[in-house]
């Protein structure tokens, strides 16, 4: 019931299987009847949701865990007291930073959208993704919220217009991030980053790109054998930088265009390196980065092709 992977879960599973052999050696009717109420629970949440929510919904067996484990421990009344305490203040004591933080602190989304409340001038759209549609009605009840769960719906926007993510942007205005300590693995791991980024500023990657990744601190995103991203209109010459990497145990080859334009023939290592371009941009349209690779790897215990690695960018006009 706790995604920790640390002593403590692990000590209450062995304990509860214990108490579950022990009773169906002894034929305890407890033993059944907490197996009958709660196991169904711990199932249906196996079978149905992914790895990382399974402890969400583990209020709904939890018990089944205490349950089996007192019946794993000598039936003597102080060594049951003894470690059922022990094991409940050491469950406590784990939990207690990551209650702290939570309570000193405005969550992620709390913190950006009053920021954005604060910032975003009366009688403009509010953009967000659409999983903070319930933060942005909650805190722009009387205003214009457009909540977007495809970004390449998103218009183009004017100087001005902001837009906030559930996610570390490069080019944001303002980052909100909760440390992942012990509350990264109490709850799903969400919500621990968000930014508010200037709505002309923001790349919308498509077709071949993985969702993104972050360890807190560097943000970056995996693509196949060939991505495709939006880049905002800008008018004029521009500069777009990314850094990038390929996928460990491949040297690909790889093409960089831009408005079916080639930019780059690259060969990339493992080793992180920014690239540079200028170039003449699209200020009517947004612009389209294709970058194709020929090699891709799928990783062990990982269902996905990866390629390259793209982690810092930036799209940045030339005055």
């Amino acid at each position: 019931p706790l995604f920790d992977g640390q002593r403590l879960p692990v000590v209450l599973s062995i304990l509860a299987a214990a108490g579950l052999v022990v009773g169906f050696f002894r034929a305890r009717s407890s033993v059944w009847m907490a197996m009958a109420i709660f196991f169904p629970f711990a199932l249906f949440a196996w079978l149905m949701l992914d790895y990382k929510s399974i402890h969400r919904y583990s209020t709904a067996y939890a018990f089944l865990y205490a349950i089996l484990a007192v019946h794993a421990i000598p039936p003597r009344r102080f060594a049951q007291l003894a470690a059922a305490g022990a094991l409940a203040a050491a469950c406590a004591w784990w939990t207690l930073p990551a209650v702290r933080d939570v309570r000193s602190s405005a969550s992620p989304p709390v913190a950006a959208l009053s920021w954005a409340r604060d910032h975003i001038a009366p009688g403009r759209t509010i953009w967000l993704d659409e999983t903070l549609r319930p933060w942005g009605e909650y805190f722009f009840g009387n205003r214009t919220i457009g909540a977007v769960p495809d970004r390449t719906k998103l218009p183009a926007g004017q100087p001005g217009d902001l837009v906030v993510t559930e996610e570390l942007e490069a080019g944001a205005t303002a980052t909100f991030r909760r440390l992942r300590g012990r509350a990264w693995n109490v709850a799903r791991r969400r919500y621990f980053e968000t930014s508010v980024v200037p709505l002309p500023s923001l790349w919308v990657f498509g077709d071949g790109w993985h969702a993104h990744e972050s360890d807190g601190e560097l943000v970056w995103r995996w693509m196949g054998r060939r991505g495709e991203a939006l880049l905002p209109p800008l008018p004029g010459r521009a500069r777009l930088a990314m850094t990038l990497a390929a996928a460990g145990g491949t040297a690909p080859d790889v093409e960089v265009r831009l408005n079916d334009a080639p930019l780059a023939r690259l060969r990339l290592t493992p080793q992180l390196r920014e690239y540079a371009w200028v170039v003449d941009a699209r200020g009517d349209a947004p612009n389209r980065l294709v970058i194709v690779s020929s090699a891709t790897v799928k990783p062990s215990g990982d269902a996905r092709e990866l390629s390259v690695q793209v982690t810092a960018l930036s799209w940045q006009p030339i005055r």
